[in-house]
């Protein structure tokens, strides 16, 4: 009876009540685990019990952001602003979205003020080189149909949901296929391209060649020169190594027809 005893009385002790500290410890743990619904949940809790925590409020952008909720993600930040108006990491997160808007100038200003509050600011300082590479990009030159007409008839690999060829500042050289969007999913490829690459020269790590970006859709593999970005979505289910050789194929076919 005594081990039943026991057991009772764990069962019936009250629980002890989760403050925001931990909560927002649980959510970030989740945040880099990539379980951003969960962690946005934990986030809420965290902003109950405590609504002024910029902490909380830097969070709640973050999963935002991830989620891919532009708006709310910049809400969140400018509440972190309004409680610390010099917020380095708000200022970021701001320029993030404003950047992958296309609005490469707001961005440039947005970390500029960041590095002015923390000049040892590496992620400023990659995506500002970025955005200045964007707003002083030259615009492209259309390229002729017989072009696209020739990339068109080269074999893309099977299961290619989305395939881009274009130029550094977004200019769009082949897409396939020829929706409405393809401008603005261009531009963002671009500008995604652009900020890997400005990545990789803060690091010291040399220029982008390649890279792989998983999406809903499936993986984007990008194989680029500096000049040109060639981007090929392909279901979830293909293994990486298989992508990126698919793709540096496709870019050899590509460069025999002379268009990269």
């Amino acid at each position: 009876m005594g081990v039943l005893t026991r057991v009772w009385e764990r069962i019936r002790r009250p629980r002890r009540a989760v403050n925001s500290v931990e909560l927002l410890q649980r959510a970030e743990r989740l945040r880099r685990e990539g379980r951003y619904e969960e962690g946005a949940a934990l986030v809420r809790a965290a902003l109950a019990q405590d609504p002024r925590s910029t902490l909380a409020q830097l969070l709640d952008g973050y999963f935002h952001a991830a989620l891919r909720e532009s708006e709310a993600a910049r809400a969140s930040f400018r509440a972190v602003l309004t409680l610390d108006p010099e917020h380095p990491r708000a200022l970021l997160g701001l320029a993030r979205i404003a950047f992958e808007g296309g609005d490469a100038a707001t961005a440039g200003q947005l970390l500029e003020r960041a590095l002015h509050i923390y000049p040892d600011f590496p992620e400023a300082l990659a995506l500002l080189d970025a955005a200045r590479s964007v707003t002083g990009a030259a615009a492209a030159v259309a390229p002729s149909g017989v072009t696209a007409a020739r990339l068109a008839q080269i074999a893309r690999p099977d299961g290619t949901r989305e395939c881009y060829l274009l130029a550094a500042d977004g200019g769009v050289v082949f897409a396939h296929p020829a929706t409405a969007t393809r401008d603005a999913l261009a531009a963002h490829l671009a500008r995604v391209a652009s900020l890997g690459a400005a990545t990789l020269a803060r690091a010291g790590m040399g220029p982008l060649r390649r890279a792989a970006v998983s999406a809903n859709p499936g993986t984007t593999f990008l194989q680029t020169d500096g000049r040109q970005v060639l981007a090929v979505t392909l279901p979830p289910e293909v293994p990486v190594a298989i992508g990126h050789g698919q793709t540096a194929e496709l870019w050899k076919r590509f460069t025999a027809e002379g268009a990269a």
